[in-house]
């Protein structure tokens, strides 16, 4: 079983490699929207792709928060309490920008 779908999945990446239809695709979408949208086609070699791409997402979300915690809690700050971590942290972690007139 684990044999087939490994010569599935090869098979699958000679003839996405030969498709050069799908090259001026890869270059006009975002890489995460180009394995997404190749799921019918390429179902084996598209699941793959976003395991590797999701884990390299969430572990990349873990190290940005460690390192927002490290320049937080300097030595300097050490006397922060825990309310006070929790919001210099949602601050830090935060996509939106402030609206300050």
């Amino acid at each position: 079983m684990i044999q087939t779908d490994d010569c599935e999945v090869q098979q699958e990446a000679v003839e996405l490699k030969n498709d050069r239809t799908l090259l001026v695709k890869f270059n006009e979408v975002t890489l995460d929207s180009f394995w997404v949208a190749l799921n019918n086609e390429y179902p084996r070699l598209s699941k793959k792709a976003i395991e590797v791409l999701l884990q390299f997402s969430t572990s990349w979300l873990c190290e940005h928060g460690f390192s927002a915690l490290t320049n937080i809690k300097t030595k300097k700050r050490n006397r922060l309490t825990k309310t006070t971590i929790e919001d210099d942290m949602r601050l830090a972690l935060s996509t939106i920008n402030p609206r300050i007139p």
